[in-house]
């Protein structure tokens, strides 16, 4: 509330803080007439003096740290914090007078705010119209980026899972280095046992293993 004029009797003020809410309701200095005033109204709460001093300390500290990062560093963290908050990475437009740029940001983390609304694979792809490949493939660089992104609402087949970790760990155990890790060889092996799936499917199962 704001006033354009009041009377205030500051001398039966009995907390901190009374004084500066009640001259802070004018408008204007000329607006108010002060009828009593103690010195102790305008005191400020110790505690909240206290706080505001750690919170300066904090914020010289954070100073520090921040000009200690790299350029992308400093981006990551951001980006993090905008995904913490709820807020979004969707591309938007930034006009300057004459011209306008799009302000880019990587696709996958694009993928991930959907994915932390609790969208599935299919419904991504639709939304951002992509492949599933090519969403699967923006997952598997989230959880590179992010491991502890929550990814249960994509969970596949239990068995699917145990198929691919039992291919995956034969891989494992082979001698060529070269096939590990590599998605043809364990389609491959997967064959080799008697189990046909996509390579979508493998990919998604391997997340989980």
């Amino acid at each position: 509330m704001s006033l354009d004029n009041a009377e205030i009797d500051l001398e039966h003020s009995f907390a901190f803080g009374m004084g500066y809410v009640a001259l802070s309701r004018v408008r204007k200095l000329s607006g108010i007439r002060l009828i009593g005033f103690k010195p102790s109204a305008l005191l400020v709460d110790p505690q909240v003096s206290a706080f505001d001093k750690g919170l300066r300390t904090q914020s010289k500290d954070n100073e520090l740290l921040f000009s200690k990062l790299t350029k992308g560093e400093q981006e990551k963290l951001e980006r993090e914090f905008i995904l913490r908050m709820d807020g979004t990475l969707q591309v938007s437009k930034i006009t300057n007078d004459k011209t306008s740029r799009l302000k880019n940001v990587p696709t996958h983390l694009l993928t991930k705010e959907l994915l932390d609304k609790g969208m599935d694979l299919k419904e991504i792809a639709k939304e951002r119209g992509y492949t599933f490949g090519t969403i699967i493939h923006h997952l598997e660089d989230v959880m590179k980026e992010f491991p502890v992104t929550i990814i249960t609402h994509l969970r596949p087949d239990q068995r699917n899972i145990d198929i691919v970790k039992k291919a995956n760990d034969a891989l494992k155990a082979d001698d060529k280095l070269e096939n590990k890790g590599k998605l043809a060889p364990l389609k491959f092996t997967l064959e080799k046992m008697g189990h046909k799936m996509s390579y979508e499917d493998i990919r998604l199962a391997r997340l989980f293993i």
